[in-house]
């Protein structure tokens, strides 16, 4: 992926919080309010007005101040410099900011050369400077990872109702767990969950509107162009029904901004021996192999995620033991055998073949692979 550099505080925050639009519409620098923000390229900038939210919303590469909101001129020498949000120009309808006054000066006598000198600086100062966008997520979960309160999303477009999941019929998405009530509706969500899941990642849809986060009420929210939009609970949906359309845009508006400082980065992919549930380790414990030194099966009450796998336990202490220190005991190689994974194959086991080498759980095919291994 492409790098990108913009100009941002630690909390992601670009143009120092001035609204970018405000520029070009007011030609002035003015504050933007954190009510009314919007993400483009991991970097969240803030407008003054809703009306200045969603023209950047429409067209976010016009507004964007040009080389990332660092110094054009400072651009234009090859080199990165902080800028003051007062000292701007708007040239060639792009927005360049400068350090200082004595920066815009020498950048408006010769402007036409330095933004060409800067253009064709850019480029490498991206390459060294900037890094790779991080996909996040931001899911309303359990300390367990367990989504939509063990609620069937599924359910809700089928049933048009709130029906409570079973922890026998369960998948992973975004490293979360969501429970079904039986496995065609797990099956339908596996096949498609991005058309399952609630949005705002489970959060009330009003409170994203106002730019905050709430839990919900797992019974209260309803189908909205094909979303499933929760509320947090009766009084907020009253209101959230006054004006669907207007409350609903704003929220949308909001996510991307709510999303880049609350969410976490998605995990990489990686490959895991689970079933068509999710379940790792065939529904064993990986902590018992450790405590009690044999294989034992899990209970489906006592679950977490984990590299977008489900792994069950015998107890809720395991459970939380494991969540604590997760890597140390997931079964290496993903849950494959070690031994056949040395001669480069991908093979099934047996939960009761294993052996901790080096604090690490290793599992395997049959006893005789792992006589072999």
């Amino acid at each position: 992926e492409e790098k990108v550099l913009v100009n941002k505080n630690e909390y992601n925050l670009a143009l120092q919080g001035y609204d970018p639009v405000a520029y070009f519409t007011q030609k002035a620098a003015v504050r933007g309010l954190p009510d009314f923000t919007a993400v483009q390229d991991d970097a969240i900038y803030r407008f003054a007005s809703a009306e200045n939210q969603h023209m950047f919303l429409e067209c976010p590469k016009m507004y964007a101040p040009a080389f990332g909101g660092y110094c054009g001129y400072a651009a234009s020498m090859g080199v990165l410099q902080q800028v003051s949000p007062q000292c701007f120009d708007v040239f060639d309808g792009r927005l360049v900011l400068q350090h200082n006054d004595t920066a815009q000066v020498m950048w408006r006598s010769d402007a036409r050369g330095a933004m060409m000198r800067a253009q064709a600086n850019w480029p490498s100062l991206e390459v060294l400077n900037g890094s790779v966008p991080v996909h996040k997520v931001l899911v309303n979960k359990s300390d367990t990872n367990l989504a939509l309160q063990g609620y069937d999303p599924v359910a809700y477009f089928t049933q048009s109702m709130a029906v409570e999941g079973h922890p026998s019929f369960t998948a992973v998405y975004e490293n979360a767990i969501y429970r079904f009530n039986c496995a065609e509706h797990r099956d339908r969500f596996t096949q498609n969950p991005s058309k399952y899941v609630p949005a705002f990642g489970g959060y009330c849809g009003y409170s994203a509107a106002r730019n905050v986060l709430k839990p919900v009420t797992a019974s209260v929210g309803s189908i909205i162009g094909g979303r499933l939009i929760l509320m947090h609970d009766e009084k907020t949906y009253d209101i959230w029904k006054q004006d669907i359309k207007g409350v609903l845009a704003k929220a949308d508006a909001n996510w991307p901004a709510l999303l880049s400082r609350h969410g976490a980065p998605l995990e990489p992919y990686v490959l895991v021996n689970k079933n068509e549930s999710g379940i790792a380790l065939q529904g064993y414990d990986p902590v018992a192999y450790y405590t009690l030194k044999r294989a034992t099966p899990g209970d489906p009450q006592y679950t977490t995620a984990f590299e977008d796998a489900i792994y069950q336990f015998v107890s809720a202490e395991h459970r939380d033991t494991f969540i604590k220190n997760p890597h140390r005991y997931a079964p290496m190689f993903g849950g494959y055998c070690g031994t056949a994974l040395s001669m480069n194959m991908l093979v099934e086991i047996t939960p009761s073949c294993f052996e901790i080498v080096d604090g690490h759980l290793v599992l395997f095919h049959t006893k005789e692979s792992m006589e072999a291994w």
